[in-house]
């Protein structure tokens, strides 16, 4: 039985082996150490701008461990033969009859129990937006099959950094546990603190990331009359173009039933984030202190929120996070309307005032000239643009400051000088579903900033003296 058991579990690693195997002798290849891109999360508009980093990384290959295309996709040029992609196996998206091969490899999966388990739980709940009914057991599996090939994937190819979409979905997790594993360094990228852009961070993301972790240093960059002269230009195009990085549905009549409701009663729209993906969850002393230091998730703000409107005499509305609407329900009443996937620009524009945990609506809200409170933390944290909630008593003289005092001028300054050194030293133009902001950092820009984190010889003191 053991022996069955042995012979099982080889077969399952050989098929991770030979999943591997599909890049072309990137081992063999005279050039240097590669970098490894993480996509556990299928980012479908990733490509375009892969392509450009892959181009100027060159000679130094850019391998893919993704969940959507194959290496031998039309669209990546034969002749040039970068970036790599491999298809990850299926079994770390859904159940299948091999995925039972897997769970054999557990045993010597080299994740803590206690990890495996979380990760899982939390992967479930995650799943549970989308799915009916997802089983623990099989969201384990997956823990264990993406644990498994990233840890290959870097035994075989040796990368000189690993970057990883989204620091922390429960899959990109796993894979950091799997670099910490082989001591390989980590990098993140991510949508954009704007449509059109993209983000690369070394120390974390949002509140983790190196804008807020060297504040000081970031706040002190230098800009010029021309910086501020582009980002306030840019700022009026996203006001004009509505950019979008989803396709969302118009207000329509929606809008005049929610201003029958309000009866003139201030308007406050509280935008919900994606709790599985935020840093906040496990809601521990590191969340509370780089993420959200008042609710440990976006219903309790939410439940919170809809009794200071019935008592101060304020309308609430409210929208959860797309990805977490079936988590973050909350019952229409008097004071409060709950709203689906309609336009986020549209739904900014007609409120008095945004409060938010950590959502980049948050940055939808500023690029629209809205007053903006905060309660918990990301790359806005000390840039002085918004109103900033540390504790629950913080919270309701803020929001009647934001509704009665509105987006004040010294807020705007803030605001034109942040996007400036956002877009000179931190964000880079990414061609994906949302038009691209050209004047952003380019391509050859982040490939300079990534081999200047690999040539370091210990880990960056931060992104800004990479």
């Amino acid at each position: 039985m053991q022996e069955a058991a042995g012979n099982v579990g080889a077969e399952a690693a050989s098929f991770l082996d030979v999943k591997l195997v599909e890049l072309i002798g990137c081992t063999r290849m005279k050039s240097p150490a590669p970098v490894v891109v993480v996509d556990y999360c299928r980012v479908p508009d990733k490509y375009g701008f892969l392509q450009e980093l892959a181009s100027a990384l060159v000679p130094r290959p850019l391998i893919i461990l993704d969940g959507l295309r194959g290496r031998a996709d039309e669209t990546i040029p034969k002749v040039q033969r970068t970036p790599f992609i491999i298809k990850t196996p299926n079994e770390i998206y859904r159940h299948t009859f091999r995925s039972r091969w897997f769970s054999f490899l557990s045993r010597a999966s080299a994740l803590d129990g206690h990890d495996l388990d979380d990760l899982g739980d939390r992967l479930v709940r995650l799943r549970a937006e989308n799915e009916l009914n997802p089983h623990h057991k099989h969201a384990r599996q997956s823990v264990v099959i993406s644990f498994q090939f990233t840890l290959r994937a870097i035994q075989r190819y040796r990368p000189a950094l690993m970057l990883v979409w989204n620091q922390f979905h429960p899959l990109s997790r796993v894979a950091q546990i799997a670099a910490t594993k082989q001591s390989t360094r980590v990098a993140f990228i991510e949508y954009g603190l704007l449509p059109g852009t993209l983000n690369f961070d070394l120390s974390g993301q949002m509140g983790e990331s190196d804008v807020v972790q060297f504040g000081n240093e970031f706040s002190s960059l230098p800009l010029d009359a021309r910086d501020i002269r582009i980002a306030e230009d840019i700022l009026v195009r996203l006001r004009s173009g509505e950019a979008n990085r989803r396709l969302q549905a118009p207000l329509g009549e929606v809008e005049r039933e929610l201003r029958s409701r309000a009866k003139g009663r201030p308007i406050v729209l509280f935008a919900g984030h994606n709790d599985h993906a935020s840093g906040t969850i496990p809601y521990n002393d590191r969340a509370r202190k780089f993420h959200s230091p008042i609710f440990s998730n976006s219903q309790d703000a939410a439940n919170y929120l809809a009794q200071l409107a019935k008592e101060s005499n304020w309308f609430l509305l409210y929208k959860p996070h797309p990805f977490a609407s079936k988590a973050q329900s909350l019952e229409d009443d008097d004071n409060v309307m709950v709203l689906g996937n309609f336009d986020i620009n549209a739904c900014v524009d007609l409120v008095d005032c945004v409060v938010t945990i950590l959502s980049q609506v948050s940055y939808v809200a500023l690029t629209r000239k809205k007053p903006l409170v905060m309660l918990g933390y990301n790359q806005l944290r000390g840039s002085g643009c918004h109103y900033q909630a540390e504790e629950l008593s913080d919270i309701l003289p803020l929001i009647q400051s934001a509704i009665e005092d509105g987006f004040i001028p010294s807020q705007q300054l803030a605001w034109s000088s942040h996007v400036a050194r956002l877009l000179r030293y931190y964000l880079y133009s990414f061609p994906g579903n949302a038009p691209s902001i050209p004047l952003a950092r380019s391509s050859t820009q982040l490939a300079e900033a990534i081999e200047g984190t690999i040539g370091m010889r210990r880990a960056a003191l931060s992104l800004f003296s990479a």
